[in-house]
C-alpha cells in the first residue's frame, strides 16, 4: 500500500501488479483505495538520478499538473515521495494498452485505426505547440488505448520547454 497527500486529502493505493518497466523506473497498475479507481504509479529512485535530471523531472511534473483538462492527454493525478525512502511516484490515468503493445501482440493496425490514433497524437502536438511546449518523444509506447480502443491518449510525460 502507498500514502500520498494529494489536494488536502490522504489518497491511498494499493498496487496490483508491475505493468512496465522503463529508464526511470517501473510502472505499476494500482487502485485508488478511496475511490476503487484504477491508477498507474511510476516509481522512480531518486537515488539513480542525476541532479539535473532530478530537475528537468521537476519541470515535466509540474507542466503535465497544467495539463489536467487537456482532450486526449492522459490525466496527471498528482505526485509524492514514498516517507523515509528516495522513491518519488508520479500517479496518473491508467489506459490497459500502449500502441505498441497492439503491435506486438496483432502485428498490425488498420488503416482506419492508424488514421485516428495519428489524429489525437496531431491534436495533442497542436496543443502542446500552441503553448510553447515541445514534445520530447513521440513513439508507439507513449500512446495509449483503454480496452475498448475508443479513448486514445498521449503521454505528456515527456514534455519539456
Amino acid at each position: 500500500m502507498m500514502k500520498s497527500e494529494e489536494s488536502g486529502s490522504r489518497s491511498t493505493y494499493t498496487l496490483v501488479r508491475c505493468v512496465a518497466h522503463d529508464s526511470c523506473g517501473d510502472v505499476f497498475l494500482a487502485e485508488d483505495d478511496n475511490t476503487g479507481k484504477q491508477v498507474a504509479i511510476q516509481v522512480i529512485d531518486l537515488e539513480n538520478v542525476r541532479a539535473e535530471e532530478v530537475a528537468a523531472g521537476s519541470r515535466r511534473v509540474a507542466l503535465h499538473s497544467q495539463l489536467k483538462s487537456v482532450p486526449h492527454m492522459k490525466t496527471f493525478v498528482g505526485s509524492y515521495l514514498i516517507p523515509n525512502t528516495t522513491k518519488l511516484c508520479h500517479v496518473s490515468e491508467y489506459l490497459d494498452y500502449s500502441v505498441t503493445d497492439i503491435l506486438e501482440c496483432h502485428q498490425v493496425m488498420s488503416e482506419c485505426a492508424i488514421s485516428e490514433v495519428l489524429r489525437i497524437v496531431l491534436v495533442c502536438l497542436d496543443y502542446l505547440h500552441d503553448k510553447s511546449v515541445a514534445h520530447e518523444i513521440v513513439r508507439a509506447s507513449n500512446i495509449t488505448l483503454d480496452k475498448s480502443g475508443t479513448q486514445v491518449k498521449l503521454c505528456p510525460i515527456s514534455t519539456f520547454h
